[in-house]
């Protein structure tokens, strides 16, 4: 089973940005800006910095929440795309420490946050106790935002990959097909999220054995994410190997060769 590539909260960014404007200070917001910046142009290592410059000023403010949670969960970020998910288990459940306390389990901050940290568990190989955070998670944003809301189907992405992740392909199959729905209706086919939630459903079907289909739908995904990211996107690159990976086992070794040195060269 390779490991999961979902990165949960990439296209969060632009609600971070919103919350910013009303920071605790000018130097919090534009810490936070040139972090998010950063962040979305894969320059990971200023993001970081930025980030934790934003941290240790909202930590100082007389008004601590959410800004302190709002650094927490973009350095929880940073980390996920490092590959550094324990570091990024401590900043999330660090997070959701700090949302339970202040605005109470049954809202959609406290949702958003444990549908992460199932995500920071699913990399970690802790599938099961990821299914139960995000099916939890689930179950509030259905109640608070609805069953179709866009932060439901990062969810039910989410889900879908921890149920791979134990072997339930049924399941996880229905639970990327409608964050798939949700994405294509609420945002668009050519939103990258749509992008990353098709990817996910091909990489479900070829583990089924569903070689053709999954590959159509592979070079489908790559297709948006290249047109919806910046060129040397993280993203784009395991979409690549993905498909590389999916064109081989369909025995178009020309193609996976290409797909494979792509990938590599824009690492």
């Amino acid at each position: 089973m390779k490991s999961p590539h979902r990165l949960l909260l990439v296209f969060a960014l632009p609600f971070l940005l919103a919350l910013a404007a009303c920071g605790p200070s000018e130097e919090w917001t534009e810490n936070q800006n040139i972090g998010n910046t950063a962040y979305q142009t894969g320059d990971f290592a200023a993001a970081e910095a930025s980030f934790q410059a934003a941290l240790a000023i909202a930590q100082e403010g007389w008004v601590t929440y959410p800004f302190v949670a709002i650094s927490l969960d973009s350095l929880a970020l940073v980390r996920t795309q490092l590959a550094q998910y324990p570091e990024a288990e401590l900043y999330i459940r660090q997070a959701l420490s700090m949302t339970e306390d202040a605005v109470g389990q049954s809202t959609s901050e406290y949702a958003t946050r444990l549908s992460n940290l199932g995500n920071a568990l699913h990399r970690q190989g802790r599938s099961n106790e990821a299914a139960q955070a995000l099916t939890r998670a689930l179950a509030i944003q259905s109640e608070v935002l609805g069953e179709d809301h866009t932060d439901a189907a990062i969810t039910l992405n989410n889900l879908g990959e921890a149920q791979r992740g134990m072997g339930q392909l049924r399941d996880a199959e229905q639970s990327l097909n409608h964050a798939v729905a949700i994405a294509k209706s609420k945002l668009g086919e050519a939103h990258p999220n749509h992008g990353i939630f098709l990817n996910n459903l091909a990489g479900v079907l070829n583990d089924q054995g569903r070689f053709a289909e999954s590959e159509r739908m592979f070079e489908r995904a790559l297709q948006i994410l290249q047109a919806g990211l910046n060129r040397g996107h993280p993203t784009i690159a395991r979409a690549m190997e993905e498909l590389a990976e999916s064109s081989g086992t369909n025995g178009k070794f020309d193609l996976a060769e290409t797909m494979f040195a792509q990938a590599l060269d824009s690492t």
